[in-house]
């Protein structure tokens, strides 16, 4: 068992994990911020206002790079099964 090789499949993980969520994150932290701005000026405090945006957003982001996101996937797990011998 190679230690390297967990941690380079480790250390993939993460950081496919992290190319992965961040845009949906950082996207959806920012409407969030505008919508809570909104709110505050117009004093409108419906909670469906705030999740609804948020929820079409992360939709069409999974939409428009749904694909990438899936080929980085598929990536890591080629990467993975590829060094599956060296591990065990």
């Amino acid at each position: 068992m190679d230690v390297s090789n967990v941690n380079y499949i480790f250390q993939q993980y993460m950081m496919t994990t992290l190319v992965i969520l961040f845009p949906v994150l950082a996207i959806t932290f920012v409407l969030a911020i505008v919508v809570g701005i909104f709110q505050a000026m117009t004093q409108i405090n419906e909670q469906t206002l705030s999740f609804t945006p948020k929820l079409l957003v992360v939709f069409f982001i999974i939409l428009a790079f749904g694909g990438i996101m899936f080929d980085k996937l598929v990536q890591l797990i080629q990467e993975t099964l590829r060094l599956a011998p060296t591990i065990f």
